[in-house]
């Protein structure tokens, strides 16, 4: 802007010679023109940014990590002026670990009223991003004068975290467990006779105590109550988001991916379980049941949203006290120091820095 400055006043003062030199009336007035253009330029850049209209778009606000998502922007100028230059600060802040990135994006002006502008925004983190514009900078066409003009923009993202091959080594004892459990599996017969799985038509085998006897005398053929199988959550992985310093705090996404990635080994070996964790804002423990792997998926929405706390809280007096009844063979806890622990025993780590290969060189063993 000073070199544009320089320029314009060197361009003033040779017309202001040529003029006086030369006394000629279109030197004169392409003189008065020259010291004028700042004034009208201005006043032309203010109106202008009072029609300026910004809007902001996200056809699709979910991806995995490390792939882009579209961020559309839209410029409504209301009237045509020559106006150059607009700059948006774009922030980024991880909702996760809180850290933000600011960004700014450069919109040249295309001649027309109204345009749009994409931009792809990629994350290298996982969790649930928030795009704020809060501001616009708008340049005269000569470049001589930037006014700022104030917004609020704000739109969230999410970028889906990564499952990672994990080395699980589940006993017979913890995979037949046979645990207390409200709940019963709604696609599969088993010995649980509080529950009905179905009703049939009775075969050779079945047991007269199974009998429907009204729907028998209803229907003229023998019916018999197929029994529930009860859902037994062998393991119980604990994910603990208190961080004692700043540090711990970036590890965060590393934790959400290693606690998937154990998930996912544990559905491998046939062995159900459940995710528990701290809901900091709600105050209040979360816990969701593992049985296939949709409802991984299901939980990522969750956890993107979760975030670290600094005061102290044990997970399993808590999840003593909210499920009394909630009896598991094996528990898995994780920390954000990157520690990885089986029945209270160290049984690795996981590494943010290079999370695939830390979580591949361990074995976790219930």
């Amino acid at each position: 802007m000073m070199i544009r400055w320089g320029i314009y006043l060197a361009f003033v003062v040779l017309m202001v010679y040529e003029s006086v030199i030369y006394e000629n009336a279109a030197v004169s007035m392409l003189m008065a023109a020259a010291i004028f253009l700042p004034v009208i330029s201005l006043v032309l850049l203010v109106v202008a940014r009072r029609k300026i209209n910004i809007t902001m778009k996200i056809p699709v606000p979910v991806a995995e990590k490390n792939n882009p998502i579209q961020l559309q922007i839209d410029i409504k100028r209301g009237i045509m002026l020559p106006v150059g230059q607009i700059n948006l600060r774009m922030r980024c802040i991880s909702v996760l670990t809180n850290q933000q990135k600011v960004s700014y994006l450069r919109i040249d002006h295309d001649g027309r009223i109204n345009s749009h502008v994409i931009y792809d925004i990629c994350g290298y983190q996982c969790g649930k991003v928030k795009i704020v514009i809060d501001r616009i900078r708008t340049k005269d066409i000569f470049g001589f004068f930037s006014l700022n003009k104030k917004i609020t923009l704000t739109k969230e993202i999410t970028f889906l975290p990564k499952i990672y091959e994990t080395m699980v080594d589940v006993s017979e004892g913890v995979r037949h467990f046979a645990g207390e459990t409200e709940e019963d599996e709604p696609e599969a017969a088993g010995n649980d006779h509080s529950q009905i799985y179905q009703i049939r038509p009775y075969r050779p085998g079945d047991r007269l105590q199974t009998i429907h006897w009204k729907l028998t005398a209803r229907s003229g053929e023998l019916y018999v109550r197929e029994a529930g199988e009860p859902i037994c959550l062998a393991a119980g992985i604990f994910m603990d988001f208190y961080a004692a310093s700043q540090r711990e705090k970036s590890n965060a996404e590393a934790l959400v991916e290693a606690a998937l990635s154990i998930s996912n080994a544990l559905l491998e070996q046939n062995c159900r379980h459940f995710i528990v964790w701290y809901d900091a804002e709600a105050k209040k423990l979360s816990k969701q049941r593992i049985s296939k792997i949709d409802d991984i998926y299901a939980l990522m929405s969750y956890l993107m949203s979760v975030s670290c706390y600094e005061g102290f809280v044990d997970l399993k007096e808590m999840y003593k006290e909210a499920f009394p009844y909630g009896l598991y063979a094996a528990d898995i806890t994780l920390k954000l120091s990157g520690e990885i622990l089986t029945n209270e025993e160290t049984a690795g780590y996981f590494n943010a820095a290079n999370i695939k290969k830390s979580m591949s060189e361990c074995l976790i063993r219930i």
